[in-house]
Order: structure tokens, then sequence, then C-alpha cells
């Protein structure tokens, strides 16, 4: 287990996107969480609304990933154990996702992910919630396990790649831990 996965930046940057979107989607709604790792993200928005979301369906690639996303969301599923649920796949190929049946899609990791192909397949009015940063391959190459396959250098990079038609809430996190400043930005809004 990475236990980056609860880093302070990790768990404010997702306690920041709680905050900010949980105004915009209404109860019983089915949330979708691409790239979701541990999905700490969908852990965060069951706790913090409890008997709220009818689903929080967590995608990932890593079978390894996904075992241990069980074993952490299932502590919080006391009553209700449909609320989260993990799935196997790469957001290089959701054609095989309905996204019709999800009220959000959310994605915290965009700088992880090679492409914006996925970006793509998302239709058009769906709910976003997207999170980057401003770090480059060449700024975290001294840290052993951080890759950036795409960086976005700034706010307007990651707004014209991520273009949503209607913004509800845009923000920028400065993060500062000595030898490793950047910041985070989020994009919530109708694609």
């Amino acid at each position: 287990m990475d236990f980056n996965a609860f880093s302070h930046g990790q768990v404010h940057s997702k306690l920041w996107l709680c905050e900010n979107i949980e105004s915009h989607i209404p109860k019983n709604s089915n949330i979708l969480i691409l790239a979701s790792w541990y999905n700490i993200m969908g852990m965060m928005l069951a706790i913090r609304k409890p008997n709220y979301y009818k689903k929080i369906i967590g995608i990932e690639q890593n079978e390894d990933s996904i075992k241990i996303a069980n074993k952490i969301c299932d502590a919080w599923m006391i009553n209700n154990d449909q609320l989260i649920k993990h799935d196997r796949g790469s957001v290089h190929d959701l054609t095989y996702w309905d996204f019709d049946q999800y009220d959000a899609i959310i994605n915290t990791s965009v700088e992880d992910i090679s492409s914006t192909r996925w970006y793509h397949q998302v239709p058009k009015g769906k709910l976003l919630a997207l999170q980057s940063n401003n770090l480059t391959p060449e700024k975290v190459s001294k840290y052993k396990d951080w890759v950036i396959l795409n960086p976005n250098p700034d706010m307007e990079t990651f707004k014209e790649k991520y273009h949503m038609d209607e913004i509800l809430f845009e923000g920028e996190l400065e993060f500062d831990y000595g030898d490793l400043k950047y910041s985070r930005y989020m994009l919530i809004g109708k694609k």
C-alpha cells in the first residue's frame, strides 16, 4: 500500500473538492470516480454526507489498488454495502461505460493520465470535477514514484484542455513543502 494516498496534499485536495461539489450534486445521485486509486475520494464523499448518494463507483486499472480500496471503503459502509463499489478499467478505454447513468464524474489526477481521450468520451452537459497541478516531469524527477504524464503549467492550459461550457467553480490551492512547491487546480462544471 502506498501511504502517499493519505498525504497532506492528497487529503486536502479531496476535501477541497468535496466542499465545492456537494452543493451541485442532487440527493440519490450516482457518482463515477475515474482513476480512483484507493478511492479515498469516494470514502470522503460518503463520510461527509451519509445516506445522500445512491452509489459511488471507482474505476481503477490496478487490481491491487482495487483490493485496498475495497478494504478501506468497506469499513464505512455499515448497513449499506451497495454504496461504494470498484471496477477494474482503464480511463484510456471508457467505451464500455454508460456515462448517462452517472450524475457526476470526478477525476482528481488528470496529470497522471497521458492523454485527454477519456475526457472526449464524456457526454456534453455532464457534471465534472477535475483536478490537476502545475508540476512538470522535471520538477518531480527526484521523487522516485512520481510521474507527470500530462502537465498543466497554468490554469489557462488546464481550462483549454478540459473545456467546460459552464464553469461552476474554478480555483487554485498553493502547497509549500519546502523543497516542493506547487499549485493544485480544480474545475467543476458542465462539459
